[in-house]
């Protein structure tokens, strides 16, 4: 076989690029909503894709730098999607549960072990009892919470939650259950709503008050005012505390709250990001015992809540702070002429800049040792037939060339 190779051209030194990638401009309305870190330092993605004319959950694999590994799609059947937003985690055996319009276990490919025919919001990963904790969104009225075990079988249901339930909380082994509004008063004192919780054991039973504290938050004022206030997600903490967010006074702010491990309120802060419908969908505790949520905007705040930094032009719905202390958000990138939509994932320095992919050192004016290939994306790699690579020396000089086999 002849090897013919292409030395294509010298070129300077390239500018840093942005970490800034988006998946499904070959299709329409491809949806992100959930980003995994995985434990071998890649990412995997949760979201939905359009696929013979129906809305399907869609998992992505990509590596460190966000080169896409593999991707997969998962037929609609059963339940639809009007109580239903994907939500991926990572297993034990290093594989995902997927919950989107189903429940779906994967291997570490993304190769479905099994599925139920189950949708919801959000899942737990119970590892004390091996099982799977499902809350699923408002259905007949009311809120659901179901527990499966390792393979796929039905364990307990619980239903009992109120209107307004957004969010559900693994704290200490048990299940907290968080309530949206319950209005209190009459016409001539003044209506008011009130967030508050109850607390669910992981074999499905209620506990009462008596039984275990109950997380009491904030009165929000007048239902006309504040009819749109709440907490979307709760985080418990390195002090096994709790961090949640949410909107208040009708998406005119978002709000958070720090509890410690008894409970009790360590502060309550809310915070205008100038944005219109400001809300915040995800929260976590960062390295330096600091946090990031992320909404409407991107907000980084220090143990106190106070702020460090915002990014207004930036909106997603999750956020995960990696090994190296950035962070990386996942979100939906919507054309404004189209409407069509793409999962786009950015990656944030701990200053939140958007950070940056590589940079090529300066070209001499001579060839050396071979010391690196790359790609175009500044991706190391090894020799690869007819694709075109950029290969570096020991002396500095680099040089474009494609082996055409």
């Amino acid at each position: 076989m002849k090897r013919l190779i292409f030395i294509l051209v010298f070129f300077p030194l390239l500018t840093q690029a942005q970490w800034n990638y988006t998946y499904g401009n070959d299709t329409t309305n491809q949806e992100g909503y959930s980003i995994v870190y995985t434990s071998d330092g890649n990412y995997a993605i949760g979201g939905t894709t359009i696929w013979e004319g129906e809305k399907t959950m869609y998992l992505i694999k990509v590596n460190e730098y966000g080169e896409k590994l593999w991707e997969r799609i998962y037929k609609h059947e059963g339940e639809n999607w009007n109580i239903t937003k994907p939500c991926l985690k990572e297993t034990n055996d290093k594989g995902f549960i997927f919950l989107g319009n189903k429940l779906i276990k994967t291997n570490s490919d993304g190769l479905s072990d099994w599925k139920v025919n189950q949708n919801g919001i959000n899942i737990f990963i119970d590892s004390i009892n091996d099982n799977y904790i499902i809350f699923n969104g408002r259905k007949n009225g009311k809120y659901t919470t179901k527990s499966f075990t390792s393979i796929g079988e039905f364990v307990w249901e619980f239903d009992d939650l109120y209107y307004g339930t957004d969010n559900i909380l693994l704290f200490k082994d048990s299940l907290i259950a968080q309530f949206g509004m319950t209005e209190t008063g009459t016409s001539s004192t003044g209506i008011s709503c009130i967030t508050e919780s109850k607390t669910i054991s992981t074999n499905g039973t209620y506990f009462t008050n008596n039984e275990y504290q109950s997380l009491g938050l904030p009165n929000y004022g007048s239902r006309y005012d504040s009819h749109s206030s709440g907490i979307s997600y709760l985080s418990e903490t390195n002090d096994n505390g709790i961090i949640s967010c949410g909107n208040w006074s009708n998406f005119e702010k978002v709000i958070i709250l720090r509890f410690d491990s008894t409970l009790k309120t360590l502060w309550t802060k809310s915070y205008s990001l100038s944005n219109y419908a400001e809300h915040l969908n995800y929260i976590e505790q960062t390295h330096d015992g600091g946090f990031i949520a992320i909404g409407s905007a991107v907000i980084r705040l220090d143990e106190n809540g106070d702020t460090l930094w915002t990014r207004l032009d930036i909106n997603g719905k999750e956020i995960r702070q990696i090994n190296d202390s950035s962070f990386v958000l996942i979100r939906t990138d919507i054309d404004t002429i189209t409407g069509d939509k793409n999962i786009n994932i950015i990656k944030l320095t701990g200053e939140g800049n958007i950070a940056s992919n590589f940079v090529i050192p300066p070209l001499p004016s001579a060839n050396g040792k071979l010391i690196n290939i790359i790609d175009f994306s500044g991706r190391k790699t090894k020799a690869k037939p007819n694709l075109p690579l950029i290969y570096i020396y020991e002396n500095g000089t680099t040089e474009k060339k494609m082996i055409i086999e």
